[in-house]
């Protein structure tokens, strides 16, 4: 028996159901901090022995609509609880898109991410696909973004409380250097650097900014939460090839590739 009251440590992560993992997420959370919650991670193999992640910590998700994919963990004590100072234990993001949609069906940015119609389907219509035993063990977390749109200043990333999501530019490429953009532009490092963090699995994958990196390309190009504060009309996709920094009209058709946290 492990730290986790009526859950056995497996070998595999499909060997543990949806609401197991809850269960330890739970105690990771509880545990007094990062590192505490990521040696409760260890003891039940779903990182490496030395707490690492490297894209073998996956588990099979089959929705409701018949689609079948990967959840991987993509980060562990990450992501801030929504109304809580706690962390929760367990980040995911599907291995493959779940479906194909525009951003915005208007085709605009105004309001940014917590305005768009990709956030209100997610946090609603797909929650109705998850399996019970994952839907009713998702946790609201927080999630910075700017929230106005076209924008000059940093002042307009806000938070929102989101069950389900999609990666900021920040979250998949660490922090940016204003020299990254054209002059015009360099002033928007610092409202992308507002938007959170960098998940230790793209920081292990060696994501970067203007550089494509095949394990998280996907079939489409995909949906980042970020839009380009200089446009009142673009949206940041990760290409075919894996390259964070592609734009897109938020009308058009995009990928998505959905997190949660536990």
């Amino acid at each position: 028996m492990g730290s986790v009251t009526g859950v056995y440590p497996k070998s595999r992560m499909d060997d543990y159901s949806w609401d197991e993992l809850a269960r330890i997420a739970r105690v990771m959370s509880a545990a007094g901090g990062k590192w505490r919650g990521i040696e409760v991670a260890k003891e039940y193999n779903l990182c490496t022995p030395s707490g690492s992640l490297n894209g073998a910590q996956k588990k099979t998700l089959r929705l409701k609509n018949g689609l079948c994919t990967d959840a991987v963990i993509i980060g562990l004590m990450h992501d801030k609880r929504a109304y809580s100072d706690d962390l929760a234990g367990i980040s995911f993001q599907t291995v493959n898109c779940v479906t194909f949609v525009p951003m915005n069906s208007y085709g605009g940015n105004r309001y940014g991410w917590q305005g768009s119609d990709l956030r209100h389907w997610l946090n609603s219509e797909f929650l109705r696909f998850l399996p019970d035993d994952l839907s009713r063990s998702i946790i609201p977390v927080e999630k910075r973004t700017n929230n106005k749109g076209k924008t000059n200043g940093s002042s307009d990333v806000t938070e929102t409380n989101d069950q389900i999501w999609v990666p900021s530019l920040v979250e998949l490429v660490g922090l940016l250097d204003r020299d990254s953009f054209l002059d015009h532009a360099r002033f928007t490092a610092d409202i992308y650097n507002a938007e959170g963090k960098q998940y230790e699995l793209y920081k292990y994958y060696d994501v970067v900014f203007g550089g494509g990196c095949s394990e998280i390309s996907k079939e489409w190009c995909w949906w980042e939460r970020s839009c380009l504060p200089t446009y009142d009309d673009l949206w940041w996709v990760v290409n075919k090839m894996g390259f964070v920094d592609r734009s897109r009209d938020p009308a058009s058709n995009g990928g998505v590739a959905p997190c949660f946290c536990l």
